[in-house]
């Protein structure tokens, strides 16, 4: 049985993003939007059930640029690790999505 602070999942991980598709969405016909289709990925750490494992995430995402200032993300992530906290080791894969708004300054 997990102790309490065995039950908490904590991550970390460095990562590398690169445009594959950069483009402009059109809203209306006067009002056009920059925005990038990328590819996501990069290595880490888990913490889980009093194991620490080496991770590497892989994913992809869409960024829209709605003004110079803000601009939208969305992207989905899958980190891979291998764990044997149920007796056999296998290659565990936990699915991140993330909406998130960010601010240039």
């Amino acid at each position: 049985m997990l102790t309490s602070d065995e039950r908490k999942y904590k991550y970390w991980n460095i990562n590398l993003a690169y445009n594959i598709l950069p483009g402009e969405a059109f809203w209306s016909q006067n009002k056009v939007f920059n925005n990038a289709l990328y590819l996501i990925g990069g290595v880490g750490s888990t913490d889980f059930g009093g194991d620490n494992n080496f991770t590497v995430n892989l994913g992809f995402g869409y960024r829209l640029l709605l003004t110079d200032a803000f601009a939208l993300r969305l992207d989905v992530r899958d980190h891979m690790f291998d764990s044997s906290l149920l007796g056999e080791e296998e290659l565990k894969h936990n699915f991140e999505g993330t909406v998130g708004l960010t601010w240039f300054f």
